[in-house]
């Protein structure tokens, strides 16, 4: 009964004939090449983790199921299967779990195979429903950590249920609020945007000295308006400021101490933050100028080449660009455009070179961008190394800058087999 004792059968003989042994042979001698087949599956419990453990913490803790598989497959038997083999491959809807929702008083408020649409369906009035069940820690219009300890979490009962709430400092524009949310990650996001808002209001007089530009704030301002907007470059600069300076790697606080020290940090690190935010931005605006000269320049010969190098451009400054590339990788765009420079100086060179390695590049974002598509549709919890796999993308960048622009150096070792194994690592 392979229904029982094999995984989803499709996506193994979808492309047996590459990554398997001829199925027809492997089964016509079972008795010598391999393992009865449900012995091999009643005894998966020693080869892999348990699976009730898998999908417990599958978010954070465990490689997804078919990796598990693969690498299962590779120490029993010493079969090595591609870690796409599996891709765009679904469960029969029968082997997908089926999930009810239902109040506290039981009553069923919408089931289905669609954990996604579940959550989209329901995920507001779920939280509505827990908040009210508040246990008097919930509180609004804030302007001051005066709400007093917020501990990680709290139990308690209602209705005959126990239920775990997790505290955060809840952004409200001009003050904060204290709120209950229902998951611990919901909450780490929300009280880190919380603190920030409420360092914001301690700290306003030096926020308004940053809304009000630095002397070469328009000079910038002008060599990007053509791509972002003046007020929209400057919020977005000012955000990452403030992130930066005022957090940064730093622990959030939970109580009015650690705000207090928290504030007087950001007070401290804000001036070398704001100075070392503007190099950058400057820089960025002036290569980017270069380069958008350079493109104006392309004959039409060379224009298909030259679209390619204006897309990538285009994915390194857009607006909301500042605070979406981060302060860890901020630095290293003036390198990036240096070699979209270098890489349309070459171009009429040789354009068929130039369309290989360029297709070498597009390839990677392109799979990576399927695979962040795919991923969304289980939502997003269900990835427990997304920040990570998310992160790849700078070593695509990497990836162009050596083959365009090696003298510009890259901060590690890359090359195609470099980047195949980091992501086989990161999708195993």
């Amino acid at each position: 009964d392979a229904r029982n004792e094999l995984p989803v059968v499709t996506g193994v003989f979808r492309d047996a004939r590459k990554e398997l042994p001829v199925i027809t042979a492997a089964f016509r001698d079972a008795r010598n090449e391999l393992p009865v087949v449900a012995g091999a599956f009643c005894d998966a419990r020693n080869e892999l983790p348990v699976v009730t453990g898998v999908f417990r913490d599958a978010r954070n803790e465990l490689p997804v199921i078919t990796a598990a598989f693969r690498e299962f497959l590779q120490s029993r038997w010493s079969i090595r299967i591609a870690a796409d083999v599996w891709d765009g491959a679904e469960p029969p809807p029968h082997l997908v779990v089926n999930i009810r929702v239902a109040d506290a008083a039981g009553k069923e408020l919408g089931a289905g195979r669609d954990l996604k649409a579940l959550r989209a369906q329901l995920g507001e009035a779920a939280q509505l429903t827990f908040a009210s069940n508040d246990p008097g820690i919930e509180r609004t219009g804030a302007k001051a950590w005066d709400f007093g300890d917020l501990p990680q979490s709290i139990s308690f009962v209602r209705n005959g249920q126990r239920l775990t709430g997790y505290p955060a400092v809840i952004d409200e524009g001009t003050s904060v609020g204290v709120r209950l949310l229902d998951t611990s990650d919901a909450a780490q996001a929300a009280h880190r945007t919380g603190v920030l808002r409420l360092i914001r209001l301690a700290l306003s007089e030096q926020l308004k000295q940053l809304e009000k530009g630095w002397p070469g704030f328009n000079a910038v301002a002008m060599q990007l308006r053509a791509r972002i907007p003046p007020e929209k470059l400057r919020d977005d600069l000012i955000e990452e400021i403030c992130d930066r300076a005022f957090i940064g790697d730093d622990s959030l606080p939970r109580n009015a101490a650690q705000f207090d020290a928290q504030k007087q940090r950001a007070r401290t690190r804000l001036p070398a933050v704001r100075d070392g935010a503007q190099r950058m931005l400057t820089e960025i605006a002036s290569d980017t100028t270069q380069l958008n000269a350079l493109l104006a320049a392309m004959p039409p010969a060379l224009r298909n080449g030259a679209r390619k190098i204006e897309t990538h451009r285009d994915r390194l400054v857009f607006p909301g660009f500042v605070t979406a590339t981060g302060w860890e990788h901020l630095s290293q765009v003036p390198r990036y455009l240096k070699a979209l420079a270098r890489r349309l100086r070459k171009l009429a060179e040789n354009p068929e070179r130039d369309g290989r390695q360029g297709a070498a590049v597009e390839a990677w974002r392109q799979k990576l961008d399927e695979f962040l598509a795919r991923a969304e549709t289980v939502g997003a919890k269900g990835l427990g190394r997304r920040a990570e796999i998310e992160d790849f993308r700078w070593w695509v960048e990497e990836l162009a800058v050596a083959l365009f622009a090696q003298e510009l150096k890259t901060p590690f070792p890359v090359s195609q087999k470099r980047l195949e194994k980091r992501w086989a690592d990161l999708t195993r």
